[in-house]
């Protein structure tokens, strides 16, 4: 008789008049889940347990009784795998179906705009990231290169971000900014402030 453990008892949000449909883990191990409205939420550790959407598959989808069956995600490199249902919910077993890979969206605003991909982009990040932490926080193996290569192109997005704003003279965007860089990066941001002035 194995000993069952509930390691967390957070509610499940879904899209309004929708359903469960999928649910599973990241290839990496983090929760997620699907409704019937084609919503794709993952689990944001840092972010107090709380269901973060990552992609909404019928933004991709044709026509109205086009869906998608989600057969795997991947947190790096950002893949959502899934089987395109052309007039179903499920998909066909012959022939046997096609697998495409859709990208993740966060769902901000502004995303039109260069800052808001930026945004986006950055948010999105940490979000794929965060198993790195949780992982070497539960005393497990990380590939450091990874995470490393995680942070740089976080800082690097900062930095674009921060550049931006000083183009654009919004200086307490610019200091809100600072405080989600690394020393490093705040010392560069400084030296490029100098010299936009």
């Amino acid at each position: 008789h194995k000993k069952r453990q509930l390691i967390s008892g957070e509610p499940l949000p879904l899209s309004r008049r929708s359903y469960l449909s999928w649910l599973g883990f990241t290839a990496e191990g983090t929760p997620c889940y699907a409704d019937s409205d084609g919503v794709v939420r993952m689990l944001n550790r840092s972010l107090g347990n709380t269901w973060t959407p990552v992609c909404n598959t019928r933004e991709t989808c044709k026509s109205k009784s086009d869906h998608y069956w989600v057969v795997g995600v991947h947190e790096n490199p950002q893949q959502l795998r899934c089987i395109p249902c052309k007039g179903s919910r499920y998909p066909p077993t012959l022939p046997r179906p096609a697998v495409a890979i859709l990208p993740f969206k966060l769902p901000l605003c502004q995303t039109t705009t260069e800052k808001g991909q930026m945004e986006e982009q950055f948010w999105r990040s940490i979000l794929f990231h965060n198993h790195h932490s949780f992982l070497s926080s539960s005393g497990y193996e990380v590939d450091e290169e990874s995470q490393s290569q995680s942070q740089k192109e976080q800082q690097e997005l900062l930095m674009k971000m921060f550049a931006l704003s000083c183009k654009l003279d919004r200086e307490f965007r610019c200091v809100e900014l600072a405080d989600l860089m690394t020393q490093n990066a705040v010392t560069l941001a400084i030296r490029y402030a100098s010299r936009s002035r």
